[in-house]
């Protein structure tokens, strides 16, 4: 989801997440830089965005390896799979693997 639809930004930046446990954590290190990733989903009806049944929040630290300054960054994707057909891991998979690919086209 990106930000040039600012009503559905709204409407999932105001779910329940500080309820919603962390189901999926990661830690990577590569191309000088170290990253943490936290997934958070939650079952959804009668968002704004037609079929979506899980919301899904990753949150992103990452920091120069040699460094201590973070920057954080939180992101959010909407899909029309249910929890049954699409785990937490999955998703952020997923997810990390649409970023390759838009990375490497631009």
């Amino acid at each position: 989801m990106k930000n040039n639809q600012p009503t559905l930004a709204r409407q999932l930046t105001k779910l329940p997440w500080k309820q919603v446990p962390v189901l999926d954590q990661s830690r990577d290190r590569g191309h000088g830089r170290e990253e943490v990733r936290e997934v958070k989903v939650v079952s959804v009806n009668g968002l704004m965005f037609p079929h979506a049944r899980q919301v899904v929040r990753i949150h992103r630290k990452r920091r120069r390896i040699g460094t201590s300054k973070w920057q954080t960054e939180t992101v959010y994707a909407v899909t029309d799979l249910a929890a049954h057909q699409a785990s937490p891991a999955e998703i952020a998979a997923w997810a990390r693997d649409h970023w390759i690919i838009e990375n490497t086209i631009h």
